[in-house]
């Protein structure tokens, strides 16, 4: 008898321990929690965000270059990394900093460039953070103005991702409300107004 409850309770112990096993979360062998990529790339990222607009907040906008398969008149698009002029012109993001980046995708106002315009970036591992932002920052702040200047200016990094929007306050706004909503771990980099 005595045999058969130590057997009883050898099997229940078993049990318990392999179904606390299930709900333990999976970690990395530092320790910490496994978690997901905020995003597979540029271009989800800014479909996460701007998936979260209602009708009364979405304005006209066309995403990604000009290159008719990036091309979007719904929401962002991928924008190709190969013309570096293009992604300078366009996004305000430096020759010499496209380098770093992995991944591209775009967001801009229909009617004005210049009244709301979006870069998101994927980092290459080995890219510097500071440096990309700064550069962008850089750019964006010595820039000559046409078609009247935008408001304001934002540059956030989110994991290895970097977002760098120029616009009028009011869209502005709202897009930063939007990506805070989303990535609640984004860290603000520059956010300034444009003189």
């Amino acid at each position: 008898m005595k045999k058969w409850i130590a057997l009883m309770l050898a099997l229940v112990l078993a049990l318990t321990l392999a179904g606390c096993s299930k709900d333990t979360p999976s970690s990395d062998s530092a320790g910490e929690e496994a978690t997901a990529p905020v995003a597979a790339d540029a271009l989800e990222l800014l479909n996460k965000v701007w998936d979260t607009y209602g009708e009364d907040e979405k304005f006209p906008v066309m995403g990604g270059d000009f290159d008719e398969a990036n091309q979007s008149m719904e929401g962002p698009g991928k924008f190709g990394l190969e013309d570096t002029a293009a992604l300078d012109n366009t996004l305000a993001l430096p020759a010499d900093a496209a380098g770093q980046v992995l991944d591209a995708a775009s967001l801009l106002h229909m009617m004005n460039a210049n009244t709301f315009t979006c870069g998101a970036y994927q980092l290459k591992e080995d890219a510097d953070l500071a440096a990309f932002t700064a550069a962008i920052q850089e750019n964006i702040a010595n820039r000559q103005w046409i078609c009247g200047a935008p408001q304001q200016y934002y540059i956030a990094t989110v994991d290895n991702f970097v977002i760098a929007a120029f616009g009028h306050d009011e869209l502005m706004d709202v897009f930063k409300e939007k990506v805070a909503s989303v990535y609640p771990d984004v860290q603000v980099a520059y956010e300034e107004a444009i003189a």
